[in-house]
């Protein structure tokens, strides 16, 4: 059994380049299908391992602050969002 089923995830999204890409194509699809799936009605959480993982600094809050704007939730299974 893996992290995410761990974790109760139902879809992995898997990025295999640097946390410097300019461009992350698995997370803009997560973050699309989570908005498409959200307005459907359901309830969405996107878990990830670490804040770390999504990014740094002013991006890391901007996809914060854009997964709340459509409802989705945000979980990391180690750590927690750092307060900038």
């Amino acid at each position: 059994m893996g992290r995410a089923a761990e974790a109760g995830g139902s879809r992995v999204f898997s990025e295999k380049i640097s946390t410097r890409a300019t461009k992350w194509p698995e997370l803009e699809a997560v973050v699309k299908l989570a908005g498409e799936i959200r307005s459907s009605g359901a309830a969405v959480t996107l878990v990830v391992h670490e804040h770390k993982r999504l990014g740094r600094g002013i991006e890391l809050a901007m996809l914060a602050e854009e997964l709340k704007a459509s409802a989705v939730g945000l979980e990391f299974l180690t750590g927690e969002l750092p307060e900038s």
